[in-house]
């Protein structure tokens, strides 16, 4: 009996572990793509130093979900997004129209990897 009490609290806690690391990868994911759509909105705008501040802000979100998501599971997309950063980085440094595009570019990677680390039938087997 105290072995199906053990189970049953172990099962409660991953669950809610799962849940709480679901929420805080879309909460951190909405906060990286409204900071990205400020950064082209600042750049359109032709606010400099707004801009600067909108990267910097994606800049420690993504740093801060890397160091705190210490399982992540797709490396690939992770390597991917931290490069198109660097990337928006460069482009703020050199003034370049680009940064829209790999706002958006970056945008679209974070979506993607929101989605795939959603629970699905797929990832769940």
């Amino acid at each position: 009996m105290k072995r199906i009490v053990i189970c049953i609290v172990l099962s409660i806690i991953i669950f809610l572990g799962g849940i709480g690391s679901l929420y805080y990868t879309c909460h951190i994911s909405d906060d990286i793509l409204d900071s990205l759509e400020q950064v082209q909105r600042m750049y359109s705008e032709g606010n400099s130093e707004g801009t600067a501040q909108a990267v910097s802000q994606v800049r420690k979100s993504w740093n801060k979900f890397r160091d705190i998501h210490i399982f992540t599971v797709d490396n690939g997309h992770a390597l991917e997004i931290t490069m198109s950063m660097a990337k928006i980085e460069s482009l703020l440094e050199r003034d370049d129209e680009e940064i829209i595009t790999e706002c958006r570019v970056m945008g679209e990677l974070v979506e993607v990897y929101r989605n795939e680390m959603m629970p699905s039938i797929m990832n769940v087997m």
